[in-house]
């Protein structure tokens, strides 16, 4: 039994499998659907991916030994694509966590070729990226659709304008049903540009409104 070898597959898979931990952990700290063991488990596989290769190769003196990992930077699109939901009319998520599974998948290859200080380094920068630059992306204006329900149509213009003062640089303003299906009432969709962090009290400001009975971010 080749102890050299033994050794150096369990410690590339340790290290992958901490890799994927950290970043993982993160994810399932924001209630992601991918949290640490799917994390883990793609970091893992993509090591052994990178281990079959370098094995096959000089052990077994078959092919190129980075035709197997190449497979896991396309073959882990199938799983990130799983992630990715559309919801409402305008909103996809997912796309970070699917990214980060990803690059969860690189950092598990480099550990398993034994680049240490790349899978270290592609670490760092992944948790990095989704920790830091999350409190500045909140800071960041964009737009966010809204659906608000006003208990009579006949109150529609006067919530329209009282918005319209309230949220400047809101735009496409639609009048639809009501989603609720109580009789008189009418639904306003619209636009409002606007820093995440600043989400909560729209929708309080938007409540405060006579006539507005409920409010749904879509």
């Amino acid at each position: 039994m080749d102890t050299e070898l033994i050794l150096t597959v369990v410690t590339r898979l340790a290290a992958s499998l901490v890799a994927g931990a950290l970043i993982g952990h993160e994810r399932g700290s924001h209630g992601r659907a991918a949290g640490l063991r799917t994390h883990m488990l793609v970091s893992a596989g993509a090591a052994m991916c990178s281990l079959v290769g370098i094995f096959m190769t000089e052990r077994a003196g078959m092919g190129d030994p980075t035709r197997i990992a190449s497979g896991v930077v396309s073959g882990i699109g199938f799983i990130g694509a799983g992630i990715i939901l559309l919801k409402g009319s305008n909103r996809i998520t997912g796309l970070t966590t699917a990214a980060a599974m990803w690059a969860t998948a690189t950092v598990g290859l480099a550990f398993g070729a034994g680049y240490y200080i790349a899978g270290i380094a592609g670490t760092l920068a992944v948790l990095l990226t989704l920790t830091f630059m999350m409190r500045f992306e909140i800071t960041q204006k964009k737009d966010y659709l809204y659906f608000i329900e006003v208990e009579d149509v006949y109150q529609v213009n006067r919530v329209i304008t009282e918005i319209k003062e309230k949220f400047p640089d809101s735009h496409s303003l639609d009048v639809l049903p009501s989603k609720s299906g109580m009789p008189g009432h009418a639904g306003i969709s619209l636009n409002i540009n606007s820093a995440k962090s600043v989400l909560a009290s729209n929708t309080q400001e938007i409540l405060k409104i006579p006539g507005v009975v409920f409010v749904v971010r879509e």
